[in-house]
């Protein structure tokens, strides 16, 4: 496969990483690749529609997923999904996320050496998560995310990556991108607001959990919008405080998201990434982290 793929961190990304507690690395992902990826992750929700009856008569080109492959295609699919069965387009994820594109993309040799490099973990017990399509549809708040911390949602993990890039189109403030609050990384742990939903008019269900960080703690950050073309790759620390928002265009804009992780100085023994306090960790007496 041909690539123009940066295969190496410079000592320029990694100081931008410590310092600013992110990096975004330009033109990564090959794009027979991502293509690949983008083509499951249409051909899945469409498996899904077309299952449904209710649905199924809406679109035009048959009943095999795989006439399905442009982003307008998923466009059409997400805005139906929207009215009659938003649980549906939920259960995809979990088929993409087992799918082989899903697996090649976090695979890819120069991606898990640059995890390795930043992690200082080998890539042989590096841990990785399948990438999930994150979709954030116009003037719809209902997946969004206020201001947090990854490090809220995977507590018993000390050392990991978050991984964001943009598939289909590019990501601008006008279409709903990501913010950081840069150098928060450096402060590990925070106390936030817990509860479902973005707002008090947002449904309960088909919402996000969110682990709000008060907006009032975050005045002394500077707050950075991620520009991001298709192709680039932008990894973040677990503590590097950041939010969605609210896509202003007239068509979605859609990331895939996902984690890499270390699980050496975890005091666990949990393969579950999102292992939380009060549930079972497979604790045992004893237990101490590797160096």
């Amino acid at each position: 496969m041909e690539s123009t793929t940066k295969q190496v961190l410079t000592s320029e990304d990694l100081k931008s990483f410590e310092n600013d507690g992110y990096v975004q690395l330009k033109h990564f992902w090959p794009h027979e690749l991502l293509k690949k990826y983008e083509d499951t992750v249409i051909h899945f929700h469409y498996l899904q529609a077309l299952k449904i009856s209710a649905l199924r008569h809406q679109f035009e080109k048959g009943l095999n997923p795989i006439f399905y492959n442009t982003v307008e295609d998923f466009d059409r699919v997400l805005a139906a999904f929207e009215v009659e069965d938003k649980e549906a387009a939920y259960q995809a994820t979990f088929m993409i996320n087992c799918s082989a594109a899903a697996k090649e993309l976090t695979s890819y040799e120069p991606f898990l050496k640059i995890c390795s490099s930043i992690l200082d973990c080998p890539i042989e017990i590096l841990v990785a998560g399948a990438p999930e399509p994150f979709t954030n549809l116009p003037s719809t708040k209902r997946l969004l995310y206020k201001w947090h911390s990854e490090s809220s949602y995977y507590p018993k993990r000390r050392n990991f990556l978050n991984i964001w890039f943009p598939i289909f189109r590019d990501k601008s403030t006008e279409n709903g991108t990501m913010f950081f609050c840069r150098n928060s990384h450096k402060v590990e742990e925070r106390h936030y607001v817990e509860y479902r939903g973005y707002d008090n008019d947002s449904s309960k269900k088909n919402t996000y959990l969110q682990f709000e960080i008060p907006a009032s703690e975050l005045t002394s950050y500077e707050k950075v919008p991620v520009l991001a073309e298709r192709g680039d790759l932008i990894l973040f620390s677990r503590s590097t405080v950041h939010t969605s928002t609210l896509n202003q265009s007239n068509v979605p804009s859609y990331a895939a998201v996902c984690r890499v992780m270390d699980m050496r100085r975890d005091l666990s023994l949990s393969g579950d990434m999102a292992v939380r306090p009060g549930i079972s960790d497979y604790g045992r007496p004893g237990i101490e982290p590797l160096s």
